[in-house]
């Protein structure tokens, strides 16, 4: 079993480091077309199964707010998730 700093090791946001499960920005999923513009070597396997960007990272690569239909499936906001995750999964980013 992971002990507490690996598992915040593995949660880090690749980008800026920010531990994202205590940030609340985690277990998200968005389609596969948003992900290559943010990551466009991932399409080559590059960094698969590596990066978890926290919303704010990831939108930064985007260049543009994320909205509820760019993740995979819909997902009803959680009070676990932080307020920011919460507004883009209910489409007010």
């Amino acid at each position: 079993m992971a002990d507490s700093s690996e598992l915040r090791a593995y949660w880090a946001c690749t980008d800026c480091g920010v531990d994202a499960w205590a940030l609340g920005e985690y277990g998200y999923t968005v389609i596969r077309s948003v992900w290559s513009m943010a990551y466009p070597d991932y399409a080559r396997g590059v960094g698969v199964g590596s990066s978890r960007p926290c919303i704010g990272c990831l939108e930064a690569r985007l260049g543009r707010v994320l909205t509820a239909a760019d993740f995979v499936l819909p997902q009803a906001p959680e009070p676990r998730l932080s307020a920011r995750l919460n507004s883009r999964l209910n489409g007010q980013g």
